[in-house]
């Protein structure tokens, strides 16, 4: 690895019939394995730190090369929902004349489910079940920027959009900044803003709340 961070580094090759052949960093953290360390989350504060990640978006992707911000094994997750399709050529990514394809993708019908989960959640017995109403059923896909399908298998959120590296050190700067952003934005008080208090289904309008992210997710900077 030493020897390797010292060559060139060039821009992946994309071929013709949209193969890509760039390679990407996936970052595991910790949120519901109690056989591994950090700091367990409940379902409520799951859903904070994909929200979070979400108003983000559009700020971390900058922190990847640029042929990642478009990476159909990474997709970006627009709080006003999905712009391509995974079987769409690079270079013609937007162009589908089907975007529900990409429903996969689609946070605003996810932040409508968890509109209408979050009021019931306390009716359920455990967190594992609320963990599993809410996250449940694949709904927003693997490949997106941020994956929680890992969740049900490993008790892990996998962070997917950064680029490939043989920099020990930024590898290590990324995972720190993943489990970060994790420990920071897993609090039931970020829901607030999209939920309503105490991130309580129907004190906010689905509508108005999912408004809000996107605008969030407009004006959102690095330096928040």
């Amino acid at each position: 690895v030493r020897l390797l961070q010292h060559l060139g580094v060039s821009a992946p090759s994309i071929s013709e019939n949209g193969c890509e052949c760039n390679t990407a960093l996936h970052c595991h953290v910790n949120v519901r394995n109690p056989n591994a360390r950090g700091r367990l989350l409940t379902a409520r504060q799951i859903l904070a730190v994909f929200l979070s990640w979400v108003r983000y978006d559009l700020v971390t992707c900058r922190f990847a090369r640029s042929w990642c911000w478009q990476d159909r094994w990474a997709a970006p997750l627009y709080a006003t929902g999905p712009e391509f399709t995974f079987n769409e050529a690079p270079l013609h990514r937007g162009e589908a004349a089907h975007l529900d394809r990409a429903a996969v993708y689609d946070v605003p019908a996810f932040f409508a489910h968890a509109h209408a989960c979050l009021a019931t959640l306390d009716d359920l017995p455990d967190e594992s079940a609320r963990v599993a109403r809410l996250f449940g059923g694949g709904r927003l896909g693997k490949y997106c920027s941020l994956n929680l399908l890992p969740i049900a298998t490993y008790g892990t959120i996998e962070f997917r959009r950064q680029h490939a590296s043989t920099d020990e050190a930024f590898i290590l700067r990324w995972a720190h900044f993943c489990a970060a952003f994790t420990e920071r934005f897993g609090r039931e008080e970020e829901l607030e803003p999209y939920f309503g208090a105490a991130g309580a289904g129907g004190a906010l309008a689905a509508e108005e709340g999912l408004r809000r992210l996107q605008q969030d997710q407009l004006t959102a900077t690095e330096e928040e």
